[in-house]
């Protein structure tokens, strides 16, 4: 995988947005920097590496980077959702946040910094990007197995093989998954 040259990129973004008017292009310019790239510079990891191609079937997505906000959403749903319907039938299950498509692991990491979750999982189906995302984990990790990168294909296993493959990772005794 290859990084973006920062330059070439805040270059597209002024030529694409110019049309605007120059504080438009200053603020859309300012969005990104803040949602993309001040989170990577911030941790000192690489989550904004654009990927296309040579996936496993054509049909696959690119990674492209997300925002960190709406990570941030995403994640205060997730516990929401634990914390309003299974939290309060059984007090010793472990929660348990995993994010399908993950990536570099932007959303993972995020997760496992609120501390609101006792494992944290990134599963993508790109062997380079869960190569990446691990390196980035590396770097952010304190709690050790706690947050871990995967590689699987939902669609070639079912959901219950990965579930079964996590709940041994982490010991068992999952009874609840918040699947993104």
């Amino acid at each position: 995988m290859k990084k973006q040259n920062v330059f070439v990129k805040y270059k597209s973004i002024y030529q694409f947005h110019r049309s605007y008017g120059l504080f438009y292009t200053l603020n859309r310019m300012i969005q990104i920097f803040r949602q993309l790239d001040m989170f990577d510079l911030k941790l000192k990891v690489n989550t904004r590496t654009i990927k296309y191609g040579k996936f496993a079937n054509n049909d696959y997505m690119g990674y492209s980077p997300v925002y960190t906000s709406v990570c941030k959403e995403m994640i205060r749903l997730s516990h929401d959702y634990w914390l309003s319907g299974v939290r309060y039938s059984n007090y010793d299950m472990k929660t348990v946040f995993v994010d399908l498509g993950g990536g570099l692991g932007k959303p993972a990491i995020l997760a496992y910094e609120t501390n609101k979750f006792d494992y944290v999982f990134s599963v993508d189906i790109d062997s380079d990007l869960v190569s990446e995302c691990q390196k980035n984990f590396k770097k952010v990790s304190k709690r050790g197995n706690k947050l871990q990168a995967l590689v699987a294909n939902v669609e070639d296993s079912t959901l219950q093989i990965l579930f079964n493959k996590i709940n041994d990772l982490i010991g068992g005794g999952v009874y609840a998954f918040r699947f993104q």
